[in-house]
């Protein structure tokens, strides 16, 4: 059987910085919180952003009041400790290949292996990193 090439997000981890807190999610920075503005630029009219690079913005924009949420530049993945990497390949921040795809059936199986949740899978070509077609984590 081939491998797969699975993205695998860390879980908990929280999108925004470890420090962004509940608290500074409520401090005001100018008229509306920290919250209010990472959650307005995620929309159609403030510019769909990712949740990350909303916190990153509001961060830098309002550092005194919002700069606990820089999300964190480090993957929390730890993919090296991952089982069943396909010669070791570590594609990109928590996203490699996978090898004895049979014993975890589908992504979701692997990343629930590893206590972390399947946002994405494809088939491979060639064992690289190279995709050839996407797939569901089911």
């Amino acid at each position: 059987m081939s491998s797969i090439v699975a993205l695998v997000l860390a879980l908990p981890a929280p999108p925004c910085g470890s420090g962004c807190t509940p608290e500074v999610l409520k401090a005001q920075a100018g008229d509306y919180s920290c919250g209010d503005r990472i959650s307005w630029l995620q929309t159609f009219a403030g510019g769909s952003l990712q949740q990350y690079a909303a916190c990153s913005r509001v961060s830098a924009e309002f550092p005194s009041e919002c700069g606990k949420c820089e999300p964190s530049s480090t993957s929390t993945c730890d993919e090296a400790s991952w089982p069943d990497k396909d010669s070791g390949l570590i594609c990109d921040s928590c996203k490699v290949l996978v090898d004895r795809f049979q014993v975890y059936e589908t992504c979701n199986g692997y990343c629930s292996s590893i206590n972390r949740q399947c946002v994405g899978a494809w088939e491979e070509v060639d064992d690289t990193c190279a995709v050839s077609y996407a797939m569901t984590c089911d």
